[in-house]
Protein backbone atom coordinates (compact mmCIF):
# COMPACT_ATOMS: atom_id res chain seq x y z
CA UNK A 1 0.00 0.00 0.00
CA UNK A 2 1.16 3.49 -0.98
CA UNK A 3 1.65 5.44 2.09
CA UNK A 4 -0.18 8.43 0.03
CA UNK A 5 -3.19 5.93 0.20
CA UNK A 6 -2.74 5.77 4.26
CA UNK A 7 -5.31 8.04 6.34
CA UNK A 8 -7.65 7.84 9.82
CA UNK A 9 -10.72 6.62 9.00
CA UNK A 10 -14.52 8.60 8.74
CA UNK A 11 -15.34 6.86 12.26
CA UNK A 12 -12.44 8.69 14.09
CA UNK A 13 -13.59 12.34 13.37
CA UNK A 14 -15.41 12.78 16.26
CA UNK A 15 -17.55 16.68 17.38
CA UNK A 16 -19.20 16.39 20.74
CA UNK A 17 -20.95 19.71 22.89
CA UNK A 18 -19.48 20.40 26.04
CA UNK A 19 -22.20 21.49 29.12
CA UNK A 20 -21.53 25.40 28.37
CA UNK A 21 -22.42 24.92 24.68
CA UNK A 22 -19.05 25.18 22.92
CA UNK A 23 -17.81 22.29 20.31
CA UNK A 24 -14.93 20.42 20.82
CA UNK A 25 -13.08 18.17 18.24
CA UNK A 26 -11.42 14.94 17.95
CA UNK A 27 -9.79 13.59 14.34
CA UNK A 28 -9.18 15.42 10.89
CA UNK A 29 -11.75 18.37 11.99
CA UNK A 30 -9.05 19.77 14.84
CA UNK A 31 -7.88 22.31 12.79
CA UNK A 32 -11.66 23.60 11.20
CA UNK A 33 -12.72 23.24 14.68
CA UNK A 34 -10.33 25.70 16.07
CA UNK A 35 -10.85 28.06 13.28
CA UNK A 36 -14.46 27.89 13.10
CA UNK A 37 -13.95 29.01 16.84
CA UNK A 38 -11.88 31.96 16.50
CA UNK A 39 -13.80 33.50 13.74
CA UNK A 40 -17.01 33.06 16.04
CA UNK A 41 -14.71 34.65 19.03
CA UNK A 42 -14.00 37.55 16.22
CA UNK A 43 -17.52 37.39 15.50
CA UNK A 44 -18.56 38.28 18.78
CA UNK A 45 -15.97 40.71 19.25
CA UNK A 46 -17.29 43.02 16.53
CA UNK A 47 -20.86 42.12 18.21
CA UNK A 48 -20.07 43.70 21.59
CA UNK A 49 -16.58 45.39 21.70
CA UNK A 50 -14.95 45.72 25.14
CA UNK A 51 -14.18 49.01 26.76
CA UNK A 52 -11.29 50.84 25.63
CA UNK A 53 -10.21 47.61 23.36
CA UNK A 54 -7.58 47.66 20.74
CA UNK A 55 -9.11 44.75 18.86
CA UNK A 56 -8.95 40.96 19.20
CA UNK A 57 -5.91 39.04 20.01
CA UNK A 58 -5.01 35.73 19.31
CA UNK A 59 -1.71 33.85 21.09
CA UNK A 60 -0.85 30.80 19.39
CA UNK A 61 1.81 27.66 18.81
CA UNK A 62 1.77 25.50 16.65
CA UNK A 63 4.01 23.25 14.90
CA UNK A 64 3.37 23.96 11.37
CA UNK A 65 1.58 26.95 10.29
CA UNK A 66 0.81 25.71 6.55
CA UNK A 67 -3.00 26.24 6.47
CA UNK A 68 -4.64 28.66 4.73
CA UNK A 69 -7.33 28.93 6.56
CA UNK A 70 -5.39 29.07 9.70
CA UNK A 71 -3.20 32.07 8.44
CA UNK A 72 -6.38 33.84 6.71
CA UNK A 73 -8.30 34.04 10.58
CA UNK A 74 -5.38 34.92 12.48
CA UNK A 75 -4.74 38.03 10.06
CA UNK A 76 -8.16 39.22 11.19
CA UNK A 77 -7.45 39.78 14.40
CA UNK A 78 -6.05 43.48 15.25
CA UNK A 79 -3.02 41.24 16.97
CA UNK A 80 -1.48 38.14 16.52
CA UNK A 81 1.69 36.29 18.48
CA UNK A 82 2.26 32.85 17.02
CA UNK A 83 5.06 30.61 18.44
CA UNK A 84 6.20 27.93 15.77
CA UNK A 85 8.08 25.42 17.41
CA UNK A 86 9.49 23.60 15.06
CA UNK A 87 12.84 24.07 13.77
CA UNK A 88 14.02 25.82 10.65
CA UNK A 89 14.54 23.17 7.96
CA UNK A 90 16.43 22.12 5.27
CA UNK A 91 15.51 23.78 1.36
CA UNK A 92 12.70 22.15 -0.05
CA UNK A 93 11.04 20.18 2.92
CA UNK A 94 8.57 22.28 4.06
CA UNK A 95 7.23 25.49 2.21
CA UNK A 96 7.64 28.78 3.86
CA UNK A 97 9.90 27.44 6.68
CA UNK A 98 12.85 26.17 3.52
CA UNK A 99 14.09 29.80 3.61
CA UNK A 100 17.44 30.43 5.41
CA UNK A 101 17.65 31.54 8.90
CA UNK A 102 15.64 35.04 9.31
CA UNK A 103 12.35 36.50 8.44
CA UNK A 104 10.02 35.40 6.26
CA UNK A 105 6.49 37.13 5.59
CA UNK A 106 3.83 35.38 5.51
CA UNK A 107 0.87 37.63 5.37
CA UNK A 108 1.37 40.96 4.39
CA UNK A 109 0.73 41.26 8.01
CA UNK A 110 2.38 38.57 9.32
CA UNK A 111 6.19 37.85 9.82
CA UNK A 112 8.03 35.26 11.27
CA UNK A 113 11.37 34.85 12.61
CA UNK A 114 13.93 31.84 13.03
Amino acid sequence: MNQDDLEFPATFDQEFVLQDRQRGYFGRNVLKGLVDGMEGFLEEKRRTPGFRSMGPVALGGFLWLDDSELTGCLARFAHTCVVVSKPCVPAGSRGWLSTPRGTWEILPTMAAYC
